[in-house]
Order: structure tokens, then C-alpha cells, then sequence
């Protein structure tokens, strides 16, 4: 099925040939809206670790330049908030079932 976006979801960049569909909401918490990424964001999201992220890619993030490139670093830390509420959940059941 071919795509009829044309720019990049956070970044606002136009789309090359290859580009992805991001869940805003990761799937792993029932994410279900997907929007379309050019790879860079893509890899800044989901396959970078926020510790990792090149200086400049940061920098730009948190000063909004260019603006969409913010929406990034928002999903970023989205995803990192639900992953550690989830960690949490986790070891307070284990500790309920250690006792």
C-alpha cells in the first residue's frame, strides 16, 4: 500500500522513498496511532537510547529548532515515563508476592 504523506511527522521534514510509521504511543502500551517518520527520527525514538543521542540531535530537540523535531524528544520521554510506570507496577507486585 503506498503512502500519501509527504513530511515527517516530528521534524516536518519531507519523506524520502524509505520512511517508517511510528506509534506515538508505543504498541508495547497499546499504542495504536501511527504516524509517518523519516528514519532519523524513527532511530531518534525508538532505537537511540536518550543517553546516546548525538549533541546536536539533543540540543535541537529541547530548543525546538527546527519545532517539530520537540515532538521527538516528547515521544522519547513518553515512551520512557510508561516504561518505568511499568517497571514499577512490576516490582511493587513482586514485593506484594514476596511477603
Amino acid at each position: 500500500m503506498k503512502c500519501d504523506h509527504d513530511v515527517c511527522w516530528y521534524c516536518e521534514m519531507p519523506l524520502g522513498v524509505r520512511h517508517e510509521h511510528d506509534h506515538v504511543r508505543p504498541k508495547r502500551h497499546d499504542g495504536e496511532l501511527a504516524v509517518p517518520t523519516c528514519l532519523n527520527c524513527h532511530d531518534l525514538k525508538d532505537r537511540i537510547p536518550l543517553a546516546d543521542w548525538p549533541a546536536d540531535a539533543a540540543a535541537r530537540a529541547f530548543l525546538a529548532v527546527p519545532p517539530g523535531l520537540s515532538r521527538v524528544l516528547v515521544a522519547k520521554l513518553y515512551a520512557i515515563a510508561m516504561d518505568a510506570e511499568r517497571e514499577l507496577e512490576w516490582r511493587d507486585n513482586a514485593m506484594r508476592g514476596a511477603l
